[in-house]
């Protein structure tokens, strides 16, 4: 977190100490996530166990704050910095034995799941700027490189088989990931306050697959003020050592910021 608000304050001096051409574009929002897909983890491969996060796990969707930045110069290349939290939790009796790590949880009990995908972004991209095609006042196209930063913490917690009958226990593991993506972005202005936009940002690594798409429609306000609105879908395929995360998350969201 220091090092986001390091890199927060830093974009901000650049903004300040450069020529008037340079733009920042701060925005805040709410984004309704829904997690649908499968999760394993154990520790011997033949023995893999999946369970279906909505039907096994019960994860229930959820609304989580984000936030971003983007500072475009000249000449230079725009910076974009990004904060998109994650969580979900859910309780659930399984109908059948689960293998998560070290444990087998017993079947007919409680099962209570807890998971975080957070992740910060961090990307350089140069802009092509296409004004008055026809009807459509302007049309920009950013390309570019995003490294991504994502934090993995699953943790389960259930009854076990013990000496004395039956215990609850708790299997947990974090990861924090890397990972280098790339990004492209079209805005569409067809009106002054309004504007049409779509984002994409993906890599394909071993087996690790990560997509991050969303297209949203701004309007704005007045001066500065801008809101918008839009559907955002994330595939996120993780398998690293012995967790294995298919997922996806998706849903609407809103936002709210400035424009400088």
């Amino acid at each position: 977190m220091k090092k986001i608000c390091l890199l927060f304050m830093t974009m901000v001096f650049l903004f300040i100490a450069t020529p008037s051409r340079a733009t920042l574009e701060i925005g805040v929002g709410a984004w309704n996530q829904n997690i649908d897909g499968t999760l394993a983890y154990s520790h011997f491969s033949t023995e893999t166990d999946e369970a279906d996060l909505h039907r096994d796990l019960d994860l229930k969707k959820d609304t989580r704050g984000t936030g971003y930045l983007k500072l475009e110069l000249p000449i230079l290349p725009s910076l974009y910095l990004g904060f998109t939290p994650m969580a979900f939790e859910g309780t659930e009796t399984m109908k059948r034995p689960y293998t998560f790590g070290d444990y087998t949880f017993l079947k007919d009990r409680p099962l209570d799941t807890r998971m975080k995908l957070n992740h910060f972004d961090v990307g350089l991209y140069y802009s092509l700027i296409l004004p008055d095609l026809g009807a459509i006042r302007k049309v920009k196209v950013d390309l570019g490189l995003d490294l991504r930063t994502a934090e993995l913490d699953v943790a389960v917690t259930g009854a076990v088989a013990s000496e004395t009958g039956e215990k609850r226990v708790r299997e947990a593991e974090n990861y924090t990931l890397p990972i280098p993506m790339l990004y492209g972005a079209v805005q569409v202005t067809p009106a002054e306050k309004i504007s049409l936009e779509f984002e994409g940002r993906g890599v394909s690594l071993g087996g690790d697959h990560l997509v991050s798409l969303l297209g949203r429609v701004k309007y704005r306000v007045r001066g500065a003020l801008f809101v918008a609105a839009g559907y955002r879908y994330d595939y996120i395929r993780l398998d690293e050592d012995d967790l294995n995360i298919d997922s996806t998350v998706s849903g609407i969201f809103c936002e709210t910021g400035l424009e400088f």
